[in-house]
C-alpha cells in the first residue's frame, strides 16, 4: 500500500491508509453485511410467519362462511319438512281409521239392533237431527256432544285403544251425526278433526244405510 506523508494538519489514520481507501472498504463492507442480514432477516420471517402471504381477506371469510351455513341449513330444512310431512301422513291414517270405525260401529249397532228385533236405529237417538254423539269403541256406548261437533279428545289406552273412558287423550276428535231421509234410509257422517302445525285438518266420511228387511 502507498504510504503518504503528513503534509497537512489532517492526522492520519494509525494504519497509514488514506482515508479514501479506509472508506472505501468500509462501504463495501457494509453493504456486504446489510445484504446478508437482509437476506437471513427475509428468510427467518417466511419460515415464522407464513400466513402474511397466503391469509384470507375478511370478504373471503365472510363468503366461505355463508356457503358453509347454506351447506347445513339447506339439508337440516329438508330433514325438518321430511319428518313434519312424515308425520303428517302419520296421523291422516289414523284419522281415516278413525273415521271407519265410527261408521262401522252405527252399522253395529244397526245390526244389532235387528238380530234383537229392536228398531234398527235404537241406541242412537242421541246422534239424530243437529245433535252429535261419540261411540266408545270399547264399550259400544252412545253418548251426546250436544248441538254441533263438540265432542271430546279420544284418548288412547295400550289396553283398550282408543276409548273415552281410560288412557291419554289423543289429538283426534270424532264427531257422528244420522240424518234420517226416509222411514228405511239414513245418511251417516262422520268427521275427524286434529291440529297440526300448519292448521286444522279434517276427514269426513258420508254414507247412507239402510233398514235391513
Amino acid at each position: 500500500m502507498k504510504k503518504i506523508q503528513n503534509k497537512g494538519l489532517t492526522p492520519l489514520p494509525k494504519n497509514g491508509i488514506t482515508p479514501s481507501v479506509c472508506s472505501e472498504k468500509n462501504m463495501k463492507y457494509r453493504l456486504k453485511f446489510m445484504s446478508k442480514f437482509l437476506t437471513s432477516y427475509s428468510k427467518r420471517r417466511k419460515n415464522t410467519m407464513p400466513f402474511y402471504g397466503t391469509g384470507f381477506t375478511l370478504i373471503e371469510t365472510l363468503v366461505a362462511i355463508t356457503i358453509l351455513t347454506l351447506g347445513i341449513v339447506g339439508p337440516l330444512e329438508l330433514a325438518y319438512r321430511s319428518i313434519s310431512y312424515t308425520k303428517l301422513s302419520q296421523n291422516k291414517i289414523i284419522a281415516s281409521y278413525l273415521a271407519q270405525e265410527g261408521m262401522e260401529l252405527v252399522r253395529y249397532i244397526r245390526d244389532t239392533n235387528k238380530i234383537n228385533s229392536n228398531s234398527w236405529l235404537q241406541g242412537l237417538a242421541n246422534c239424530k237431527g243437529s245433535s252429535y254423539c261419540r261411540i266408545d269403541a270399547y264399550s259400544v256406548s252412545v253418548n251426546t256432544c250436544g248441538v254441533g261437533p263438540t265432542c271430546p279428545p279420544i284418548q288412547y289406552s295400550g289396553s283398550q285403544g282408543y276409548n273415552y273412558t281410560v288412557g291419554n287423550p289423543t289429538i283426534f276428535t270424532r264427531n257422528i251425526n244420522i240424518v234420517e231421509m226416509e222411514a228405511y234410509e239414513a245418511k251417516i257422517s262422520v268427521s275427524v278433526v286434529w291440529n297440526e302445525r300448519i292448521g286444522q285438518k279434517t276427514i269426513n266420511l258420508e254414507e247412507n244405510i239402510y233398514n235391513i228387511p
